[in-house]
């Protein structure tokens, strides 16, 4: 028998008209919002134990396009000096 949600401190969350709870989940690859090309995944909700929502994982070249781009920005950081990196970081602060 499952817990109350009230009892374990949990709300339902009212769900959009169109019946979908979640925005389509998006990968940032590169700069660019692509959907995962990989195995379904199945999100639940851990007080109720219902499954909510099923999002695409990336594809294993999603995976290697992803790390090659991280390694490209670390590389660009790496190269701007580090006064400008200071502003850059205290500008999103």
């Amino acid at each position: 028998m499952k817990p109350a949600l009230s009892a374990v401190g949990a709300r339902q969350e009212p769900v959009p008209e169109n019946g979908d709870p979640m925005a389509e989940a998006r990968l940032l690859i590169g700069g660019e919002l692509v959907a995962g090309a990989g195995a379904p995944l199945e999100i639940e909700n851990p007080a109720l134990g219902e499954v909510f929502e099923t999002v695409s994982l990336p594809s294993e070249e999603q995976v290697d396009a992803a790390l090659a781009a991280a390694r490209e920005g670390a590389r660009a950081w790496a190269a701007t000096p580090a006064l400008e990196r200071g502003e850059l970081l205290h500008e999103v602060a």
